[in-house]
């Protein structure tokens, strides 16, 4: 055997043993894979109680009142008089009420007191009247 192909032959050696060494790509999906076999978290049993549970909490659950008008006009006049209530507002009501100011386009970057007034007026529902009760003779 000539040198050259001696040296070629040893070349190829060296790389094989260096190959050999290094994990392939293969060999790394493979031990990923195992790992995530090994790793999956165990499904929780589920029990009568917790569907239980989870109905109730269902039921509790209240939709907000409405948005009125007529509420939303006081409760902003009073925010922009800085005004305190003794009993505080809900943190949805307020919310609502700046959402609904927050719809209104400003001018020039200048949004008015009277314009979120008037958009309230023509955004939000009128408070219902209670109904009057009849007597009969």
């Amino acid at each position: 055997v000539s040198h050259r192909a001696q040296s070629i032959l040893a070349h190829i050696m060296s790389a094989e043993v260096a190959s050999a060494s290094l994990p392939t790509a293969s060999a790394t999906e493979e031990a990923t894979a195992t790992n995530q076999q090994q790793q999956k978290p165990l499904p929780l049993p589920t029990t009568t109680t917790d569907n239980n549970n989870n109905d109730i909490k269902k039921k509790k659950k209240k939709k907000p009142p409405p948005l009125y008008q007529e509420t939303a006009v006081k409760y902003f006049n009073g925010f922009m008089c800085d005004k305190r209530y003794k009993k505080g507002i809900s943190l949805s009501t307020a919310c609502a009420i700046f959402k609904t100011a927050w719809e209104l386009p400003e001018n020039n970057g200048v949004v008015l007191t009277n314009r979120v007034i008037r958009h309230f007026k023509q955004v939000l529902p009128k408070k219902p009247k209670p109904a009057a009760k009849t007597t009969t003779t």
